[in-house]
């Protein structure tokens, strides 16, 4: 699938390399895994025997994935993430080349890295185990693609199928450019194939990923996933015009950064087509890219209440590649060195204006998880310290710990498996805290309001802002 096997290591090194010194660029003091998300705590102190015990089959693929990473050191988690990441990107580089034509080296894509690099919410798929799930079924997704689009359905069917069954069953959004390519791609592919083999095989395709599509969204609908449950509150679809193009307005125009690369992608794409020897096929690229972007999205348009600004990334990536490639193809019709030098310096000019604009927000995103990560640590070291002074205990009060702490939606499964507590904790907390539901009892986790329990005998720790902790005993 790939000619030179070499060349594609280099370049996977590169996205490395170039991910990974872009957050110290941006700010970052260290790279390390460290729980902040109520997601971490769960997805970091998983056992195998969970899915059958607790009969978790809510996208099956990823969730053994991630139950199987949870054995890992927080380092090994780390490092398996980061390496999902770089991969993903390196696959949509060589699908979206491969789509239009384009050469890549070294350098192109060392360029392309340096753009992606300024991309909102980057560091949150460094971070944040709850993402696998996206990076697990775009992985898969990409991998379909290049097969697919490499053998246009002559060869290697069954890797294609299973590849596709994958991603579906790891995450349901990421098999809609798969549907989207093998659609448009008919129009454009060899003249000297037979018509009626030549559909076949696209038609047998796309239905096929449509079919795998529909099961696994009827299957994680049946499981009771949130995402494609229009009856919880914390996901709800809304099929209303309005609140769907106000997703879309949110994932693409949402603030400066985000206009100016839709910008960028808009110009850079006209020029490609106005450039090209084939107009009409070059329009037909765009357009195949330019939907895939929009089928990425939509999924995530459905959910007006649950708006976040980190799923955007995984379409960002397209955006960013594709404006790159399109601008070093228009270039190749320029005649001297000019058409080597100018793509490097628009592009290069770019990323600089890019990094010195919006360097603010990419750090504050650093900071904030890393302030995050220092509240875990000042937490777990306090719960830690009180229990070698405390080793008796089997109830304790926790009064007014953080929003983000191994209690929130928790049943304490993390304290018992990575600390080894296995003890009661009683939590008390306002009931205006939106991380809390007053009364929630779940596991050895009790929650309850502070303002109407009287406690006069336990012990206590109650914690400040930052995770530090004053242990009391009545």
């Amino acid at each position: 699938m790939f000619k030179d096997k070499s060349n594609f290591a280099f370049q996977f090194l590169i996205i490395m390399a170039v991910l990974f010194a872009a957050f110290f660029v941006n700010g970052g003091k260290e790279i390390s895994l460290v729980p902040v998300h109520h997601d971490d705590y769960t997805n970091l102190s998983y056992f195998i025997s969970d899915i059958y015990e607790k009969s978790n089959y809510i996208r099956p693929i990823s969730t053994f994935l991630i139950y199987s990473m949870s054995y890992l050191s927080n380092d090994g988690y780390l490092s398996l993430q980061y390496l999902t990441l770089c991969l993903y990107i390196l696959f949509v580089i060589y699908f979206l080349a491969r789509l239009i034509g384009a050469k890549i080296n070294l350098f192109v894509t060392m360029m392309i890295s340096m753009l992606i690099s300024t991309l909102p919410n980057l560091v949150e798929y460094h971070f944040y185990t709850g993402l696998m799930t996206n990076l697990f079924s775009g992985l898969f997704g990409m991998m379909a693609l290049l097969v697919w689009q490499k053998f246009k359905g002559t060869h290697y069917n069954g890797l294609v199928i299973i590849l596709l069954s994958l991603s579906a069953f790891s995450k349901e959004d990421f098999i809609l450019p798969f549907i989207v390519y093998v659609f448009f791609s008919y129009f454009f592919a060899s003249k000297t194939e037979n018509k009626d083999t030549k559909f076949k095989a696209h038609l047998k395709a796309g239905g096929t990923a449509v079919f795998i599509l529909l099961i696994s969204i009827t299957y994680n609908s049946f499981m009771g996933s949130a995402f494609v449950s229009s009856d919880t509150d914390a996901y709800k679809v809304s099929l209303n015009i309005f609140d769907i193009m106000s997703g879309y307005q949110f994932y693409l125009m949402r603030d400066e950064h985000l206009l100016l690369m839709l910008f960028i992608y808009l110009i850079s794409s006209i020029l490609y087509s106005i450039l090209s020897p084939n107009s009409k096929k070059s329009i037909l690229h765009v357009l195949i890219i330019s939907i895939s972007i929009l089928s990425l999205i939509g999924p995530y348009s459905l959910l007006s209440n649950h708006l976040t600004p980190y799923y955007s990334f995984m379409w960002f990536v397209w955006m960013s590649i594709a404006s790159c490639l399109f601008v070093f193809k228009g270039c190749e019709r320029l005649s001297g060195k000019i058409k080597y030098i100018s793509p490097f310096v628009f592009i290069g000019l770019i990323i600089v204006y890019f990094h010195l604009k919006f360097y603010q927000p990419r750090q504050s995103i650093i900071s904030w998880y890393e302030n995050q990560q220092l509240i875990t640590l000042n937490v777990l070291n306090t719960v830690k310290s009180f229990f070698i002074l405390h080793p008796e205990a089997e109830n304790v009060y926790i009064i007014d710990p953080p929003s983000l702490s191994p209690w929130s939606h928790s049943s304490g499964q993390y304290l018992e498996r990575k600390l080894g507590l296995i003890n009661q904790w009683t939590v008390l907390v306002d009931k205006s805290d939106p991380f809390y539901i007053i009364g929630e009892k779940k596991g050895n986790i009790k929650v309850l309001n502070i303002e109407n329990l009287d406690y006069k005998e336990g012990q206590f720790i109650r914690f400040l802002d930052n995770g530090n902790g004053i242990m009391t005993k009545n």
